[in-house]
């Protein structure tokens, strides 16, 4: 569990910075694709979307790979 959640703090730093680099505000709502993660987006979904300000769903913005625990998770996001 502790695992997991520092994970999905993870993805949130580099959605957060991901974010910035696009020139999006923090209060500007986007939507988020997350791929390779279903493990921690099914536990912490919700403290995903809370603190990204993010609606989990698919996105269009280009994809960034992150390696992350021993695998590659693709992130894309736009704003919605």
């Amino acid at each position: 569990a502790l695992r997991t959640e520092g994970l999905a703090r993870e993805l949130i730093r580099t959605v957060q910075r991901l974010r910035k680099e696009a020139g999006l505000k923090l209060s500007d709502r986007i939507v988020l694709q997350i791929d390779g993660a279903d493990d921690v987006l099914s536990v912490h979904k919700d403290l995903i979307e809370r603190e990204t300000h993010a609606t989990l769903g698919k996105a269009d913005g280009p994809a960034h790979t992150i390696e992350m625990d021993g695998r590659s998770i693709v992130l894309s996001l736009h704003h919605s």
